[in-house]
């Protein structure tokens, strides 16, 4: 059924692409939550999105105008910029070829890196253009942000966060954030007043997944922009602090908060373990979670070592996304062993209770973390040191000679998210990313 309704949009992109050609790319922007619709072709994982984007190519590559076009565009953009990329795509190279699952590495490759490039490379192209198609594809932008906040807030439950068409809530925070703070800015610098109602629309959802960093960074992001360049730099210097005190507040009460936060240290700390164990080449693109795993099992193996399982119920069991996190001992071991946080449920080790104050007979299952959830630490255990810095390099290139602030602003609210979360290794975020860099280009 998708593979026959795949095709169908194809023909049609196809034919949008061969009359209107800016049209066709605004289609592709527009169609990037459609990545959620996966298939195969001859055996190779794929999706709608990256069907779209080969046909607008393939189309594009037809019309010798659209291809004069590319050239002159790729032209423009700073020989700065396409070094560190083609840095950042070897690394990436080198980082699936020593991968231990060559299959995992290349569809990472495919999907979160070499398509989200070709893709942002034709938004640019077209983008600059002309001011009226550099208008139309933020537009559209804003318009798919939009349309993903009403189809996940026809699907709100009473007392749960909000998912969406998303796996988790916080998905759907990470896709809205930055294309709110976009909306904002856009709103206020260019007087964009028809945006008014889809960032009603996107701040409701954001605000119903229950992400606290979501809510902040757009916050703070838009408190730094009115610091550098409102008429008003206290009032937004204000903002900021209160934002930050009301952020910490929240952490101080609330045990969910508490608990993901554990969480989040305890995603660090391995992070910082396998960045010290690989440091040049990483552990090979989208390695962590086996790697994950495998130092958290020897963490519990040496924790199990010096303390034995206490008596009763433990101490303290918090919420974290509806799985319990179990913290096993009363006193803290010594410093030279690091107390895991959830139980190993290959190993055994110390069950949940339920309920009813007595085991389960079945342990609690392991997290499953594809990602640190910090981006420096993401891009050097993925890609390396060579990848890191070129990652950097391209946010400080883009920075320095930005002649857009609400584009800027994005970038620097994904940044933020970026230090608590994941804001690049899936596709839609892959795919904003780029494109955010590259129209921020002058």
């Amino acid at each position: 059924m998708i593979i026959a309704l795949g095709s169908a949009a194809a023909l049609l992109l196809a034919y949008l692409a061969w009359r209107w050609y800016d049209w066709a790319v605004a289609m592709i922007v527009l169609l990037i939550p459609a990545y959620l619709l996966r298939f195969h072709i001859f055996g190779i994982p794929t999706n709608v999105w990256e069907v779209g984007v080969v046909v607008v190519f393939l189309v594009g590559v037809a019309r010798p105008t659209i291809r004069y076009s590319w050239q002159q565009s790729l032209r423009a953009i700073p020989r700065t910029f396409v070094v560190l990329t083609g840095l950042l795509l070897v690394s990436a190279i080198v980082s699936t070829v020593i991968s231990a699952q060559l299959e995992v590495s290349l569809g990472i490759l495919k999907g979160w890196i070499a398509v989200p490039i070709l893709a942002s490379l034709l938004v640019y192209s077209r983008a600059k253009s002309a001011r009226q198609t550099y208008n139309l594809l933020l537009d559209t932008l804003v318009a798919a942000g939009s349309v993903t906040a009403l189809l996940s807030l026809t699907q709100l439950q009473f007392g749960e966060r909000l998912a969406g068409i998303y796996d988790v809530p916080n998905s759907l925070a990470l896709w809205l954030a930055p294309i709110i703070t976009l909306a904002v800015m856009r709103l206020v610098v260019d007087r964009r007043r028809g945006y008014i109602l889809s960032i009603f629309v996107m701040a409701t959802a954001l605000v119903l997944t229950q992400s606290l960093a979501g809510i902040m960074v757009v916050v703070l992001a838009l408190s730094l922009a009115g610091m550098l360049w409102s008429p008003r730099p206290l009032f937004a210097a204000g903002i900021l602090i209160l934002t930050v005190v009301v952020g910490v507040g929240v952490l101080q009460n609330s045990s969910s908060s508490q608990a993901t936060l554990a969480v989040r240290k305890q995603l660090w700390s391995v992070g910082a373990d396998l960045v010290r164990e690989q440091p040049i080449l990483g552990i090979g693109l989208g390695q962590f979670e086996p790697h994950y795993q495998r130092v958290l099992h020897e963490r519990f193996a040496s924790y199990k070592t010096i303390h034995s399982p206490p008596r009763g119920l433990p101490r303290g069991i918090f919420e974290a996304n509806g799985t319990r996190v179990v913290l096993l001992a009363e006193r803290p071991p010594p410093q030279h062993f690091r107390k895991p946080l959830i139980p190993a449920a290959s190993r055994g080790v110390f069950p949940a209770p339920n309920n009813s104050g007595k085991s389960d007979q079945s342990p609690l299952s392991e997290f499953v973390f594809r990602d640190p959830h910090n981006w420096p630490l993401a891009w050097w255990l993925n890609l390396g040191l060579a990848g890191l810095i070129s990652f950097i390099g391209l946010h400080v290139i883009v920075f320095r000679h930005s002649r857009d602030r609400s584009v800027t602003v994005a970038l620097v609210c994904l940044l933020l998210f970026g230090l608590v979360d994941t804001i690049y290794w899936k596709n839609d975020l892959a795919i904003v990313h780029w494109i955010l860099l590259l129209l921020a280009l002058p």
